[in-house]
Protein backbone atom coordinates (compact mmCIF):
# COMPACT_ATOMS: atom_id res chain seq x y z
CA UNK A 1 0.00 0.00 0.00
CA UNK A 2 2.79 2.19 0.83
CA UNK A 3 4.42 1.60 -2.58
CA UNK A 4 1.09 2.55 -4.49
CA UNK A 5 0.75 5.89 -2.69
CA UNK A 6 4.47 6.98 -3.33
CA UNK A 7 4.20 5.66 -6.94
CA UNK A 8 0.70 8.57 -6.67
CA UNK A 9 2.63 10.64 -5.44
CA UNK A 10 5.71 10.73 -7.50
CA UNK A 11 3.38 11.02 -10.30
CA UNK A 12 1.99 13.85 -8.86
CA UNK A 13 4.93 15.72 -8.13
CA UNK A 14 6.04 14.88 -12.07
CA UNK A 15 2.99 16.66 -13.39
CA UNK A 16 2.91 19.61 -11.28
CA UNK A 17 6.73 20.14 -12.16
CA UNK A 18 5.60 20.09 -16.04
CA UNK A 19 2.56 22.11 -15.64
CA UNK A 20 4.53 24.79 -13.91
CA UNK A 21 7.60 24.76 -16.08
CA UNK A 22 5.49 24.45 -19.28
CA UNK A 23 4.15 28.03 -18.56
CA UNK A 24 7.49 29.38 -19.08
CA UNK A 25 7.86 28.09 -22.43
CA UNK A 26 8.98 30.24 -24.93
CA UNK A 27 6.94 30.06 -28.34
CA UNK A 28 7.96 32.20 -31.16
CA UNK A 29 5.86 34.79 -31.93
CA UNK A 30 4.72 33.07 -35.45
CA UNK A 31 2.70 30.23 -33.03
CA UNK A 32 1.81 32.04 -29.99
CA UNK A 33 -1.27 30.62 -28.25
CA UNK A 34 -4.15 32.91 -27.97
CA UNK A 35 -5.57 33.23 -24.15
CA UNK A 36 -8.61 31.67 -23.13
CA UNK A 37 -11.27 34.35 -22.97
CA UNK A 38 -14.30 33.01 -21.22
CA UNK A 39 -17.22 34.15 -23.28
CA UNK A 40 -19.71 33.54 -20.32
CA UNK A 41 -21.85 36.54 -19.64
CA UNK A 42 -22.03 35.76 -15.49
CA UNK A 43 -18.14 35.81 -15.94
CA UNK A 44 -17.61 39.13 -18.21
CA UNK A 45 -20.42 40.72 -15.87
CA UNK A 46 -19.16 39.87 -12.70
CA UNK A 47 -15.04 41.26 -13.96
CA UNK A 48 -16.27 44.03 -15.67
CA UNK A 49 -20.29 44.74 -14.78
CA UNK A 50 -19.90 48.80 -14.58
CA UNK A 51 -18.54 48.75 -18.43
CA UNK A 52 -20.66 46.21 -19.47
CA UNK A 53 -23.96 47.87 -18.36
CA UNK A 54 -22.41 51.91 -19.62
CA UNK A 55 -22.38 49.90 -23.49
CA UNK A 56 -25.49 48.49 -23.04
CA UNK A 57 -26.57 51.75 -21.68
CA UNK A 58 -25.25 53.68 -24.79
CA UNK A 59 -25.94 51.61 -27.17
CA UNK A 60 -29.65 51.09 -25.77
CA UNK A 61 -29.42 55.35 -26.41
CA UNK A 62 -28.38 55.11 -29.85
CA UNK A 63 -24.99 55.64 -29.80
CA UNK A 64 -22.51 54.14 -32.19
CA UNK A 65 -18.54 53.00 -31.25
CA UNK A 66 -15.46 53.63 -33.14
CA UNK A 67 -12.07 53.38 -32.94
CA UNK A 68 -9.85 56.26 -33.97
CA UNK A 69 -8.41 54.86 -37.40
CA UNK A 70 -12.89 55.55 -38.16
CA UNK A 71 -12.96 58.50 -36.66
CA UNK A 72 -10.15 60.20 -38.67
CA UNK A 73 -11.04 58.56 -41.57
CA UNK A 74 -14.55 60.34 -41.58
CA UNK A 75 -15.51 63.73 -43.04
CA UNK A 76 -16.77 66.21 -39.79
CA UNK A 77 -20.05 66.49 -41.39
CA UNK A 78 -20.88 62.83 -41.67
CA UNK A 79 -19.92 62.10 -38.31
CA UNK A 80 -23.26 60.49 -36.40
CA UNK A 81 -24.95 62.88 -33.72
CA UNK A 82 -24.31 60.28 -30.85
CA UNK A 83 -21.23 58.66 -31.13
CA UNK A 84 -17.90 57.27 -28.64
CA UNK A 85 -14.64 56.90 -29.31
CA UNK A 86 -13.43 54.45 -27.93
CA UNK A 87 -9.81 54.54 -26.06
CA UNK A 88 -8.03 52.18 -23.91
CA UNK A 89 -4.65 53.56 -22.30
CA UNK A 90 -2.92 49.97 -21.29
CA UNK A 91 -0.59 49.65 -18.37
CA UNK A 92 0.82 47.02 -16.76
CA UNK A 93 -2.12 46.85 -14.23
CA UNK A 94 -4.81 46.85 -17.30
CA UNK A 95 -3.51 43.89 -19.52
CA UNK A 96 -4.89 41.06 -17.20
CA UNK A 97 -8.33 43.31 -17.85
CA UNK A 98 -7.78 44.20 -21.28
CA UNK A 99 -8.92 40.83 -22.23
CA UNK A 100 -12.45 40.74 -20.49
CA UNK A 101 -12.61 44.73 -21.90
CA UNK A 102 -12.10 42.48 -25.58
CA UNK A 103 -15.00 40.22 -25.14
CA UNK A 104 -17.45 41.99 -24.03
CA UNK A 105 -16.97 44.80 -26.51
CA UNK A 106 -17.07 41.48 -29.20
CA UNK A 107 -20.03 40.27 -27.64
CA UNK A 108 -22.26 44.47 -27.34
CA UNK A 109 -20.74 45.89 -29.95
CA UNK A 110 -18.27 43.75 -32.63
CA UNK A 111 -14.85 43.26 -33.08
CA UNK A 112 -12.79 46.70 -33.93
CA UNK A 113 -14.81 49.34 -32.49
CA UNK A 114 -11.90 50.33 -29.92
CA UNK A 115 -8.52 51.89 -30.08
CA UNK A 116 -5.79 49.65 -27.62
CA UNK A 117 -2.82 52.33 -27.20
CA UNK A 118 -0.64 49.68 -25.29
CA UNK A 119 2.51 51.33 -23.55
CA UNK A 120 5.15 49.18 -25.34
CA UNK A 121 8.94 50.01 -24.79
CA UNK A 122 8.49 52.78 -22.36
CA UNK A 123 12.03 54.11 -21.09
CA UNK A 124 10.72 54.58 -17.50
CA UNK A 125 9.33 50.99 -17.32
CA UNK A 126 12.64 49.43 -19.04
CA UNK A 127 14.72 51.05 -16.64
CA UNK A 128 12.91 49.24 -13.46
CA UNK A 129 14.60 45.57 -14.01
CA UNK A 130 11.87 44.63 -11.64
CA UNK A 131 9.56 45.24 -14.38
CA UNK A 132 7.69 42.01 -15.85
CA UNK A 133 5.04 42.94 -18.30
CA UNK A 134 6.92 43.94 -21.77
CA UNK A 135 6.01 40.81 -22.99
CA UNK A 136 2.74 40.85 -21.84
CA UNK A 137 1.94 44.23 -23.90
CA UNK A 138 3.44 42.31 -27.17
CA UNK A 139 1.26 39.24 -25.95
CA UNK A 140 -2.20 41.35 -25.92
CA UNK A 141 -1.13 42.89 -29.24
CA UNK A 142 -0.79 39.87 -31.12
CA UNK A 143 -3.91 38.76 -29.88
CA UNK A 144 -6.03 41.85 -30.64
CA UNK A 145 -4.85 41.81 -33.88
CA UNK A 146 -6.53 39.04 -34.82
CA UNK A 147 -9.46 40.36 -33.94
CA UNK A 148 -8.47 43.32 -36.29
CA UNK A 149 -8.63 45.84 -33.35
CA UNK A 150 -6.94 49.53 -33.88
CA UNK A 151 -3.72 49.25 -32.02
CA UNK A 152 -1.49 52.31 -31.30
CA UNK A 153 1.37 53.38 -28.88
CA UNK A 154 0.64 54.60 -25.71
CA UNK A 155 3.84 56.74 -25.35
CA UNK A 156 5.59 59.30 -23.07
CA UNK A 157 8.06 61.85 -24.98
CA UNK A 158 9.42 63.96 -22.19
CA UNK A 159 10.72 60.95 -20.50
CA UNK A 160 12.05 59.96 -24.08
CA UNK A 161 13.60 63.08 -24.25
CA UNK A 162 14.89 62.98 -20.42
CA UNK A 163 16.09 59.50 -20.88
CA UNK A 164 18.30 60.36 -24.16
CA UNK A 165 19.71 63.72 -23.00
CA UNK A 166 19.67 63.97 -19.29
CA UNK A 167 19.32 67.67 -19.61
CA UNK A 168 19.94 69.51 -16.05
CA UNK A 169 16.55 70.48 -15.87
CA UNK A 170 15.39 67.05 -15.23
CA UNK A 171 16.44 66.81 -11.27
CA UNK A 172 14.75 70.03 -10.55
CA UNK A 173 11.84 70.79 -8.72
CA UNK A 174 8.01 71.33 -9.71
CA UNK A 175 8.18 74.75 -8.78
CA UNK A 176 11.12 75.72 -10.23
CA UNK A 177 10.41 74.69 -13.57
CA UNK A 178 7.07 75.87 -13.01
CA UNK A 179 8.64 79.55 -12.78
CA UNK A 180 11.05 78.77 -15.61
CA UNK A 181 8.35 78.17 -17.78
CA UNK A 182 6.12 81.19 -16.86
CA UNK A 183 8.80 83.71 -17.04
CA UNK A 184 9.86 82.70 -20.09
CA UNK A 185 7.33 80.70 -22.30
CA UNK A 186 3.67 81.31 -23.34
CA UNK A 187 1.50 78.64 -25.46
CA UNK A 188 -0.63 79.86 -28.41
CA UNK A 189 -3.35 77.51 -28.88
CA UNK A 190 -5.80 76.95 -31.91
CA UNK A 191 -8.30 74.71 -33.48
CA UNK A 192 -5.82 72.62 -34.82
CA UNK A 193 -2.69 72.43 -32.78
CA UNK A 194 -0.29 74.88 -30.62
CA UNK A 195 3.03 76.30 -30.70
CA UNK A 196 4.78 77.80 -28.25
CA UNK A 197 6.18 81.71 -28.25
CA UNK A 198 9.33 82.38 -26.41
CA UNK A 199 9.20 86.09 -24.51
CA UNK A 200 12.05 85.45 -22.10
CA UNK A 201 15.16 83.21 -22.46
CA UNK A 202 14.86 79.75 -23.91
CA UNK A 203 15.85 78.00 -21.04
CA UNK A 204 14.70 74.44 -21.35
CA UNK A 205 16.51 74.80 -25.07
CA UNK A 206 12.91 74.07 -26.97
CA UNK A 207 14.19 73.79 -30.45
CA UNK A 208 16.46 70.95 -29.48
CA UNK A 209 13.57 69.05 -27.46
CA UNK A 210 11.74 69.05 -30.80
CA UNK A 211 14.75 68.21 -32.78
CA UNK A 212 15.25 65.18 -30.48
CA UNK A 213 11.89 64.18 -30.51
CA UNK A 214 11.74 64.21 -34.38
CA UNK A 215 14.28 61.74 -33.87
CA UNK A 216 13.40 59.41 -31.12
CA UNK A 217 9.85 58.96 -32.86
CA UNK A 218 11.02 57.87 -36.08
CA UNK A 219 13.09 55.60 -34.35
CA UNK A 220 9.92 54.19 -31.80
CA UNK A 221 7.85 53.66 -34.36
CA UNK A 222 10.34 51.55 -36.66
CA UNK A 223 11.10 49.72 -33.42
CA UNK A 224 6.79 49.16 -32.80
CA UNK A 225 6.60 48.00 -36.29
CA UNK A 226 8.97 45.52 -35.95
CA UNK A 227 8.34 43.87 -32.98
CA UNK A 228 4.54 44.68 -33.96
CA UNK A 229 4.04 43.95 -37.93
CA UNK A 230 1.74 46.75 -37.25
CA UNK A 231 2.14 50.74 -38.47
CA UNK A 232 1.87 53.80 -36.21
CA UNK A 233 -0.84 56.22 -36.93
CA UNK A 234 -1.16 58.13 -33.77
CA UNK A 235 -0.41 57.56 -29.80
CA UNK A 236 -1.69 58.54 -26.54
CA UNK A 237 0.17 60.48 -24.33
CA UNK A 238 0.81 58.75 -21.29
CA UNK A 239 0.62 60.80 -17.94
CA UNK A 240 3.81 60.21 -16.41
CA UNK A 241 4.83 61.18 -13.16
CA UNK A 242 8.17 62.61 -14.05
CA UNK A 243 8.05 65.94 -12.64
CA UNK A 244 8.75 68.13 -15.96
CA UNK A 245 5.46 66.43 -17.32
CA UNK A 246 3.37 68.49 -15.29
CA UNK A 247 5.10 71.36 -17.00
CA UNK A 248 6.08 70.61 -20.39
CA UNK A 249 2.71 67.63 -20.77
CA UNK A 250 3.33 65.13 -23.19
CA UNK A 251 -0.07 65.78 -24.51
CA UNK A 252 1.44 69.62 -25.23
CA UNK A 253 3.95 68.26 -27.04
CA UNK A 254 2.76 66.51 -29.15
CA UNK A 255 0.27 69.03 -30.26
CA UNK A 256 2.67 71.07 -31.38
CA UNK A 257 2.62 72.27 -35.09
CA UNK A 258 6.13 71.91 -35.32
CA UNK A 259 6.09 68.00 -34.85
CA UNK A 260 2.56 67.08 -36.07
CA UNK A 261 3.94 68.92 -39.47
CA UNK A 262 6.70 66.72 -39.82
CA UNK A 263 4.67 63.52 -40.90
CA UNK A 264 6.11 61.35 -38.56
CA UNK A 265 2.13 60.67 -36.70
CA UNK A 266 -0.93 61.53 -37.59
CA UNK A 267 -2.33 62.49 -34.23
CA UNK A 268 -2.34 62.22 -30.42
CA UNK A 269 -5.38 61.55 -28.67
CA UNK A 270 -5.32 65.02 -26.96
CA UNK A 271 -4.47 66.76 -29.79
CA UNK A 272 -6.68 70.13 -29.93
CA UNK A 273 -7.98 69.00 -33.63
CA UNK A 274 -9.96 66.51 -31.64
CA UNK A 275 -11.06 67.85 -28.52
CA UNK A 276 -13.16 70.28 -30.62
CA UNK A 277 -14.66 67.89 -32.20
CA UNK A 278 -15.22 65.06 -29.33
CA UNK A 279 -16.01 65.97 -25.70
CA UNK A 280 -13.75 63.96 -23.35
CA UNK A 281 -14.78 60.93 -20.80
CA UNK A 282 -12.17 59.68 -18.46
CA UNK A 283 -11.99 57.89 -16.23
CA UNK A 284 -9.24 58.92 -14.06
CA UNK A 285 -10.73 59.97 -11.18
CA UNK A 286 -14.02 57.20 -11.35
CA UNK A 287 -16.72 59.98 -12.05
CA UNK A 288 -19.91 58.97 -11.10
CA UNK A 289 -21.38 58.44 -15.30
CA UNK A 290 -19.13 55.36 -14.72
CA UNK A 291 -21.93 53.90 -13.02
CA UNK A 292 -24.80 55.74 -13.88
CA UNK A 293 -24.30 56.14 -17.54
CA UNK A 294 -27.76 57.12 -18.19
CA UNK A 295 -26.17 60.86 -16.86
CA UNK A 296 -24.65 61.00 -20.32
CA UNK A 297 -26.10 63.98 -22.52
CA UNK A 298 -26.44 63.10 -26.28
CA UNK A 299 -23.10 63.90 -28.07
CA UNK A 300 -19.85 63.00 -29.73
CA UNK A 301 -17.29 61.88 -26.58
CA UNK A 302 -14.11 60.66 -26.24
CA UNK A 303 -14.10 57.71 -23.92
CA UNK A 304 -10.66 56.81 -21.94
CA UNK A 305 -11.16 53.62 -20.47
CA UNK A 306 -8.60 52.26 -18.42
CA UNK A 307 -9.78 48.25 -17.73
CA UNK A 308 -8.09 48.37 -14.55
CA UNK A 309 -9.89 51.05 -13.07
CA UNK A 310 -12.86 49.93 -14.24
CA UNK A 311 -12.71 46.89 -12.54
CA UNK A 312 -11.48 48.77 -8.83
CA UNK A 313 -14.93 50.27 -9.14
CA UNK A 314 -16.23 47.31 -10.00
CA UNK A 315 -14.34 45.55 -6.92
CA UNK A 316 -15.38 48.48 -4.41
CA UNK A 317 -19.00 47.48 -4.35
Amino acid sequence: MNHVIMKSKIFKFFIYTLCFFSFFLVIPKCEKALPVVDSSDTILTSKLSDYYNFLVTMKSKGFVFWDFKTFLGTDTSKLPQKLIVIRHDIHGLDIQWAYPTFKIEQTLIGNGHSTFFVMLNNPIELMNKNFIYESDYLKLILYLEKYHFDIQPHISPIDMYIENKHPKWEIYSKDTLEKMFTGNYQWEISKTGRQIKITGADVFNLNEINNTLLTLLPAYNAQWTTQTGLNVQGYSAHGTSTVMNAVLNNAYLLDQFVLLDAGVYEYDAYNSKIFNILTYLSDNNMPSWMTKPDSIMPGRYQLLMHPHVWYLVNKSK
